[in-house]
């Protein structure tokens, strides 16, 4: 069979980029602005299939919006399989081809967007390059499916970057997909709008929000085939993992226990219960590459101590409850779980520092939001607070909080309570879920 030079390769991924139309686009909750407007380097992150490639298109669309010509627009998806295998000078082989057979509109940028950009050998080095020599004349977008993209290049690229991080739909986001109007005041007054969005609550509880399962009404194959690309694709492939039985069954362990504590002595402990021998530090080390390919968070504990931020149990999380769902095989008895775990994504959306916290008497509050050196508020969730032993201890755990942090209003959000009670010159404050979700 005849190679064929990549030269022609790159012509045709150009050729065939310029010929596409783009597809229909979800538009995001998301303020691109910034990003638009900087001469910076962007690199989107994100989990994969989180909707990053069509958050470039839609950036190429504003870009048309705004007069620049397609011909100063180019994108790759360098993961395109009729690319590889990539050379060495892939890179400047697709820049090169593009501007020597683009009709580049010279009064104005040149766009360049690298979809799945670690795909390429040396490509930091690369992107520097363009950058310091073209800085304002070309503007680079970047993707990748990976926490630690930019940040494992920190010496190349420090201060020519901005970083965007993308997720699957939040609540709001999965409504506007299915076309249901999500003005808070409005629900409010309005008790069959209360009882829809009730009801799209649960499903987004149970079928998460990547975009493709909400949008296609396909679920449980494709979040299979995600949770298969993530754990082979952007771990094993890239890491060097010696014993992929501690990954698969940390991750299903994760899975089963979010919004649990734990600790990695005690996964060590469970897993050799299981008869799989591992270290804590392999634990904290695979931990980690589940973290940088978005499929797990941890929480900290919150205290003034590096030392306790570091010893104490943290708090799991999972990126999308639909994909825990399929790998876990666990919904109605975990509501609460399921609940706390959105709530903790929403924070991340809206770029909160937050922590758990617990005192000596084991009492514990679900988020503390850090903001500077202060914290400015306090909140637990409860799916459900009717129950006077549950409800009793939400309160008090969020008094001693109050107290401990100096604050005269603490948040309880829960299933479908709103109101304020007063405790003394400190009032509590009950949200639902879905006024939170769909507020700010």
């Amino acid at each position: 069979m005849q190679k064929i030079p990549f030269t022609e390769k790159a012509r045709f991924a150009i050729t065939s980029w310029q010929e596409k139309e783009l597809p229909d686009i979800k538009e995001r909750d998301i303020d691109l602005a910034p990003y638009i407007e900087t001469d910076h380097i962007v690199d989107i992150i994100g989990i994969r299939r989180s909707g990053k490639t069509y958050l470039m298109f839609y950036i190429v669309r504003l870009l048309q919006d705004m007069g620049v010509p397609k011909e100063n627009i180019l994108y790759i998806n360098l993961e395109d399989r009729r690319l590889h295998p990539l050379p060495e000078d892939a890179l400047d082989t697709l820049y090169l081809t593009f501007l020597e057979h683009s009709k580049i509109d010279e009064t104005k940028p040149v766009y360049i967007f690298l979809d799945e950009i670690q795909t390429a050998l040396d490509w930091p080095r690369w992107v520097r390059n363009i950058y310091d020599d073209h800085k304002g004349a070309v503007k680079i977008f970047l993707s990748g499916s990976s926490s630690s993209l930019l940040r494992r290049e920190t010496g190349l690229l420090t201060g020519r970057h901005l970083t965007l991080e993308v997720y699957p739909f939040s609540f709001r986001e999965f409504l506007h997909a299915k076309g249901i109007h999500t003005d808070v005041e409005k629900i409010k007054y309005s008790q069959a709008k209360t009882v829809e969005i009730k009801k799209h609550l649960n499903e987004y509880l149970k079928k998460g929000g990547f975009p493709e399962v909400v949008l296609s009404g396909r679920g449980e194959k494709l979040l299979e085939n995600y949770y298969t690309d993530i754990i082979y694709r952007d771990i094993l492939e890239r890491h060097t993992i010696k014993n992929t039985k501690v990954l698969e069954y940390l991750s299903g362990m994760f899975m089963e226990n979010i919004s649990a504590l734990i600790s990695y002595g005690k996964v060590r402990d469970v897993l050799k219960s299981q008869g799989i021998k591992t270290t804590v530090n392999t634990i904290q080390e695979y931990t980690g590459y589940l973290e940088d390919a978005f499929l797990h968070f941890q929480m900290p504990i919150f205290s003034f101590s590096i030392k306790d931020r570091l010893q104490y149990p943290r708090k799991i999380y999972c990126i999308d409850s639909g994909l825990r769902n399929t790998v876990s095989f666990r919904f109605s008895q975990d509501m609460g779980r399921l609940f706390e775990n959105i709530i903790f994504l929403e924070f991340k959306r809206r770029k909160k520092e937050i922590y758990y916290w617990k005192n000596r008497r084991g009492q514990e509050v679900d988020f503390v939001i850090k903001e500077g050196l202060k914290i400015k508020e306090v909140v637990q969730v409860s799916w459900d607070i009717e129950n006077d032993r549950t409800k009793k201890r939400e309160v008090d755990a969020l008094l001693r909080a109050m107290e401990e942090f100096k604050l005269k209003e603490g948040v309880i959000i829960t299933k479908d309570r709103a109101g304020i009670e007063e405790f003394g010159d400190r009032t509590i404050k009950y949200v639902s879920a879905h006024e939170f979700l769909l507020g700010e």
